[in-house]
């Protein structure tokens, strides 16, 4: 064999260990890039017979983005306390009126998980409020995996010349065994002037 045609063979098997050694990375790399997104994974959790188990073989990052869209980030009131105000100005000097409290909880990103709503009834005489008590409540889901459990408490009261009104509601994310359970509220907070929304537990 001549010179040249060794350099050749060597050259092509160089050629050939460099393609073979480099498609391991190549893969690796895609292996990364092709990792689900979390409405996807989330999809698969809730179609599986066995979602716990398939959340337990998601590696770290699979588990974050799920965990990301799926755990509660932030509680608050969605009552419209102006509408409310602008009623209250044609009320007769004692009487009682009817105020809705809503709530809801969300993800991380801003998207709704769960709602729930109190309606109470305010009495009043003068500016004077006189009994707070609770009429109706309930809640809801709007995202894979979490559902409306029921209500635990209810009550309402006058306290430091307030009316209040309560309701606690359970809702349930249960894709994973045990992972969220959480109680939340929704109360009105009634004057003789007008009545307001908010996520306290409890009378006062």
């Amino acid at each position: 064999m001549s010179g040249f045609t060794k350099w050749r063979a060597s050259a092509a098997t160089l050629i050939v260990v460099g393609v073979l050694a480099g498609t391991p990375a190549v893969a690796a790399r895609g292996v990364t890039t092709e990792v689900p997104d979390a409405p996807a994974l989330i999809q698969q959790l809730s179609a599986s017979d066995d979602p716990q188990a398939l959340f337990e073989s998601l590696n770290q990052d699979e588990r974050e983005q799920v965990l990301a869209l799926t755990e509660v980030a932030d509680v608050r009131s969605a009552s419209d306390e102006d509408e409310q105000r602008a009623k209250a100005m044609a009320r007769a000097a004692s009487g009682c009126y009817t105020y809705t409290a809503r709530a809801g909880f969300y993800n991380s990103v801003g998207q709704t998980l769960g709602s729930m709503w109190t309606t109470g009834k305010i009495c009043y005489n003068g500016a004077n409020v006189t009994s707070a008590t609770f009429v109706d409540g309930g809640g809801s889901t709007s995202f894979i995996g979490w559902s409306y459990v029921g209500r635990t408490s209810s009550a309402g009261g006058v306290s430091r010349g307030a009316g209040y009104v309560y309701g606690a509601y359970k809702f349930r994310f249960g894709l994973i065994a045990g992972y969220q359970e959480p109680v939340y509220c929704a109360r009105v907070v009634g004057t003789s002037v007008a009545g307001h929304g908010d996520t306290g537990c409890g009378v006062g």
